[in-house]
């Protein structure tokens, strides 16, 4: 989205009453946990990486939806219905990585103010739109409706870009 686009929609009141209570809700968890708390938010903010976590994890459900999304394409192009399982397999794998990287990502973005965590619950609303999207496409191949399971996935695939 442009910056304008971006603009309009992280600047709606519901944005900005349910960043704040989302942030509310991470930063009153993490503190219950006490110290413990403290360091599980330490990890996943990735202070023992150097680096924060959370973008060194969001490679992992885009590149394994890329892989979904490819082999969908292929399974579609040459009818090879194996491509499809492979396919169903990279679906699983992103989900995974898609709540690691969801954790580390609120865990970040819980410390966040103003514009940035408005548009950071923004991103993470769409990302779980992406999710919910790829979940459904498991599903749907799950009963044997590979060309649902192959629609929802790509849909999720362009929440998921758009996101990023």
């Amino acid at each position: 989205m442009r910056d304008g686009a971006i603009d309009r929609v992280t600047e709606t009141a519901w944005v900005a009453r349910g960043a704040e209570a989302v942030a509310g809700v991470v930063k009153h968890a993490y503190a219950a946990g006490g110290a413990r708390g403290l360091r599980v938010k330490s990890a996943l903010n990735g202070v023992w990486l150097g680096h924060p976590l959370h973008p060194a994890l969001t490679d992992i459900p885009l590149g394994a939806w890329t892989t979904a999304v490819a082999l969908d394409a292929a399974s579609a192009a040459t009818g090879r219905d194996e491509l499809s399982a492979c396919a169903q397999a990279a679906t699983a794998v992103g989900m995974a990585g898609a709540v690691a990287a969801a954790v580390a990502g609120v865990t970040d973005w819980s410390d966040t103010d103003g514009r940035a965590r408005r548009v950071g619950f923004v991103h993470g609303a769409l990302n779980v739109a992406a999710t919910g999207l790829f979940a459904a496409s498991f599903v749907m191949r799950r009963r044997k409706q590979p060309g649902r399971g192959r629609a929802c996935a790509l849909l999720g695939y362009v929440v998921a870009l758009g996101a990023a």
